[in-house]
């Protein structure tokens, strides 16, 4: 059993760079449909921070975001279920040009509990995580768990082959198991 997961300096995971909601969105559901034969919603949130050189944006912001999910915040703070979450992404995705000008303050976060790998075709058991955030600052991080290095350089060329991102196998390390 294998694992991969960087170290906790690493806390953002993997950049997104300028990456737009709507491309994240393709690439999420192109990686699911290759790489995941069963996952589950695991929870979602949408913040939006303040805005340090402009304090009057995130008012406005926050009511937009409001108004399109029917939900009052917690002082920008949205606890999402996986519909809301959808809602969230689509309003996200229909106003992406505007998002430069937010300044990395507004998160959508998405986090995918997955349940079996969809290596060349068949059903691999895994109990991985990933968390996707859409947004100014578009980013995701990985837990995940593979039960040979085959599925590790499987999952790794998914990742590589999309152009997501590179899997450093620095990171792949043994399961210690306790005793």
């Amino acid at each position: 059993m294998l694992r991969y997961q960087p170290p906790k300096s690493n806390t953002w995971g993997h950049s997104l760079r300028k990456m737009k909601p709507s491309k994240e969105r393709a690439l999420v559901g192109e990686f699911e449909r290759i790489a995941i034969s069963r996952s589950v919603f695991g929870a979602s949130s949408l913040w939006i921070c303040r805005i340090s050189t402009d304090h009057a944006v995130q008012p406005e912001v926050i009511k937009r975001f409001e108004l399109a999910l029917k939900k009052e915040s917690k002082e920008g703070y949205f606890h999402l279920t996986e519909t809301e979450f959808e809602a969230a992404l689509e309003y996200l995705i229909s106003d992406e040009d505007g998002l430069p000008q937010l300044k990395g303050n507004v998160m959508l976060s998405k986090m995918v509990d997955i349940q079996e790998w969809r290596i060349r075709e068949l059903s691999v058991p895994t109990k991985s995580r990933i968390h996707w955030v859409y947004g100014s600052s578009p980013h995701f991080s990985t837990f995940l768990r593979f039960n040979d290095r085959e599925e590790f350089d499987f999952i790794q060329k998914v990742f590589e082959d999309l152009k997501i991102c590179r899997l450093n196998e620095k990171h792949l390390k043994p399961v210690k198991r306790p005793a």
